[in-house]
C-alpha cells in the first residue's frame, strides 16, 4: 500500500512538471489621462489603440472619474494611440504637434504595460458681443472664427456660433492658432434693408454687411486673434449698414424643359464671407440684391426629368454700382468615361475601387463652393479600372487621383489622354455636351524623399510644413506635389513623386492648399533644396525653415 501511495505522488508531481500551462498571448495596458495645465483627472476621455504592425487590431476604452483607464486583450505588435476628450485638443501618443503621428507603443504577449500618462491641452474660446453703430445688440448673427491661409484667402479651419437676444456669442473647441473673427448679420435683418418707401428703385439700399474684428469690412484690414491652449478671449465686433448693389441678368439657351431655375451668386474668395445666395428666375430674368463689392461667380443650373443637367457660369466683378445686363447661356453638362492602366501591369491584390478620379477646374483659383459652381467633378474607379463621371460643367480641367488609406502612397499619374490627345500637363477643355474617353496611365514606383528640418542651432523643428515642388513645366499640375508636416523629431517623408526635378522646402505656414497658387509655389521653390528623382528613387535631405517667404511677403 505504501508503494502504491508513493507511485501516486510521483504521477501527480510528474504530471505537473510536464503539463503544458497556457500562457496569456495578449497584453494589458493601464494609465491615466490628465489636464496638461492643471494636472486634474479627465473623465470620459476616449483612448484608442490601433495596431500598425503585426496585425490589424483596434480597441478602445474610456477613462473613469479619476482619469484611470485599462485595456486588456491587446494582440502583440506596435500600436498608435489616439486620445481625445471634450474640450481638449486630440493627441496622438508621443507627438508634440497636432495632428501628426508619433512613435508607436510596442506590446508583447503576456505583458502588463502600466502607468501610461497622457496629458491633454485644453482648447481655446472666443466670446463676447456683436453690436451696431448705436451699441444695440445684434440678434441671430452668425459669428465665425477662421484659421486662414492668408496667401489664398482660404480657411484652414472654421468654428462658428450665433448671437443670442443680448448680442452675445461663444465659440469654443478652438485649437491653438491665429484666427480672424467675422460677424455676418445679413440673415438677421433681411438680406437688404432699404431706407424710405418700399419698392422705390431710386432709394439707396443699405444692409448690414459682414464685418471682421474689430469692425472692418475686409480681411486685409482685420486684426488677428491669437489663441493658446485654455485661452478665453473677449472679441467685440461692431457692424454697420453699408450700401449694397444688385446683380441682374437673363438666361438664354434651351430653357423650354427646365423648371425651378435659380441663379446663385457665389463669392470667389474669403474676403467676402457671405454664403452663396440665390434668386428665382422669372421669364428668363433674375435679380440678386444686397451684394457687397467683390469678385463673384453667377451660376444657373437646370434639371429636367430623364435629361442631363444644364449649367451656365459667369464671373462678375461688383464695384460701386449695380451690375446689369449679364447674359447666361444654359448648356448641357458633359459625360466623361475612362479607364486607368498601371505601367508594367497591375500589382497583386490591388483594390482599384479605393481610387477616385478628380477633375479640378484650372481657373477655379480660390473659388468657394466648387460643388455649387461646377468647378470640380469626380468618380470612384470600378474594380476593373473603368470609371464614369456623369456630369462635368464646361471649363478647363486638370486631372488627378486621390486614394483612401496608404496602399497607393507610391503611385503617381504618368500620363493622361482625352479623345486620343495628350492632356497630361495642359489639362483638358470640356465644352457643352463634349464627349470622349479619358485614359489615365499610372506608375506604382514613385520616388520618395525623407529627411529632417532643423533650426540654426541644428535642433529639430516640429510641426513645420514640408513640400516637394515640381519643376516649372509641371507646376500647374496639383497632383505632382506631395507635402506634410514634421513630427516631434523634425522628421518627414514625402512619397509617390514622379520622376523629375523638385525643390523641397520647409515653412511654418506652408500647406497643400498652396499648390493651387503657381506664383506662391515659384517663390517657395527658390528657397528649397533641389533634388532630381528617377522612378523608385529614395533620397534624404536636411532642410532649414524658409524665413523669407511668408504670408506677409505675398
Amino acid at each position: 500500500m505504501r508503494l502504491m501511495s508513493w507511485l501516486a505522488v510521483l504521477v501527480v508531481v510528474c504530471g505537473g512538471a510536464f503539463a503544458q500551462v497556457p500562457q496569456d498571448s495578449t497584453a494589458t495596458v493601464t494609465g491615466t489621462v490628465t489636464d496638461a495645465k492643471t494636472s486634474q483627472s479627465i473623465r470620459g476621455a476616449q483612448i484608442v489603440f490601433t495596431q500598425i504592425s503585426g496585425g490589424s487590431s483596434r480597441q478602445q476604452t474610456t477613462s473613469d472619474a479619476e482619469g484611470h483607464f485599462s485595456l486588456s486583450g491587446l494582440q502583440p505588435g506596435n500600436y498608435r494611440v489616439f486620445i481625445q476628450a471634450r474640450g481638449y485638443i486630440p493627441k496622438i501618443y508621443g507627438s508634440t504637434n497636432q495632428p501628426s503621428s508619433g512613435p508607436a507603443i510596442s506590446v508583447k504577449a503576456g505583458q502588463h504595460l502600466a502607468d501610461l500618462a497622457f496629458a491633454l491641452k485644453q482648447m481655446g474660446i472666443i466670446h463676447r458681443r456683436v453690436v451696431n453703430a448705436d451699441g444695440d445688440p445684434m440678434v441671430r448673427c452668425a459669428v465665425q472664427a477662421l484659421q486662414v491661409n492668408a496667401r489664398r484667402n482660404q480657411p484652414r479651419g472654421m468654428s462658428s456660433g450665433q448671437t443670442d437676444d443680448r448680442g452675445e456669442y461663444r465659440i469654443f473647441d478652438l485649437v491653438p492658432g491665429d484666427y480672424y473673427v467675422i460677424a455676418n448679420c445679413q440673415g438677421s435683418g433681411g438680406m437688404s434693408m432699404p431706407l424710405g418707401a418700399s419698392g422705390d428703385p431710386t432709394i439707396e439700399e443699405l444692409s448690414y454687411v459682414p464685418m471682421y474684428y474689430p469692425g472692418v469690412p475686409s480681411l486685409k484690414e482685420a486684426s488677428v486673434v491669437s489663441i493658446h491652449s485654455a485661452d478665453e478671449m473677449s472679441v467685440d465686433i461692431s457692424v454697420t449698414r453699408q450700401k449694397t448693389y444688385h446683380v441682374r441678368g437673363m438666361v438664354t439657351g434651351d430653357t423650354s424643359e427646365e423648371s425651378n431655375l435659380v441663379a446663385l451668386l457665389v463669392p470667389r474668395d474669403l474676403a467676402i464671407v457671405q454664403g452663396p445666395r440665390g434668386a428665382p428666375i422669372f421669364n428668363g430674368k433674375f435679380d440678386l440684391p444686397g451684394v457687397i463689392p467683390g469678385s463673384y461667380v453667377v451660376v444657373v443650373r437646370g434639371q429636367s426629368p430623364n435629361a442631363r443637367t444644364k449649367i451656365a457660369r459667369e464671373e462678375v466683378e461688383v464695384g460701386a454700382a449695380d451690375v446689369d445686363g449679364l447674359t447666361m447661356v444654359l448648356g448641357n453638362m458633359a459625360g466623361i468615361k475612362g479607364t486607368l492602366r498601371v505601367e508594367g501591369g497591375m500589382p497583386p491584390n490591388t483594390n482599384l475601387s479605393l481610387l477616385v478620379v478628380n477633375l479640378q477646374a484650372s481657373e477655379a483659383g480660390a473659388l468657394a463652393g466648387p460643388s455649387l459652381t461646377g468647378t470640380s467633378a469626380q468618380a470612384r474607379l470600378k474594380p476593373d479600372g473603368t470609371f464614369e463621371i456623369p456630369e462635368v460643367a464646361p471649363g478647363n480641367y486638370m486631372v488627378g487621383l486621390t486614394a483612401s488609406g496608404t496602399a497607393f502612397r507610391d503611385w503617381y499619374t504618368k500620363s493622361v489622354r482625352f479623345a486620343g490627345r495628350d492632356v497630361t500637363d495642359a489639362g483638358l477643355r470640356i465644352g457643352s455636351g463634349t464627349s470622349g474617353s479619358l485614359e489615365i496611365l499610372v506608375c506604382a514606383r514613385g520616388a520618395s524623399v525623407e529627411g529632417t528640418v532643423v533650426d540654426s542651432n541644428n535642433q529639430p523643428v516640429a510641426n513645420v510644413g514640408v513640400m516637394a515642388i515640381p519643376d516649372e513645366s509641371r507646376r500647374k499640375r496639383w497632383d505632382m506635389y506631395d507635402g506634410g508636416r514634421t513630427d516631434d523629431r523634425g522628421h518627414f517623408e514625402l512619397r509617390g513623386l514622379a520622376a523629375g526635378d523638385y525643390s523641397v522646402v520647409a515653412a511654418q505656414d506652408l500647406d497643400m492648399d498652396d499648390r493651387f497658387d503657381v506664383d506662391t509655389m515659384t517663390k517657395f521653390a527658390q528657397e528649397g533644396t533641389r533634388v532630381r528623382l528617377d522612378d523608385a528613387d529614395h533620397k534624404t535631405v536636411q532642410l532649414n525653415p524658409s524665413a523669407s517667404v511668408t504670408a506677409e511677403s505675398q
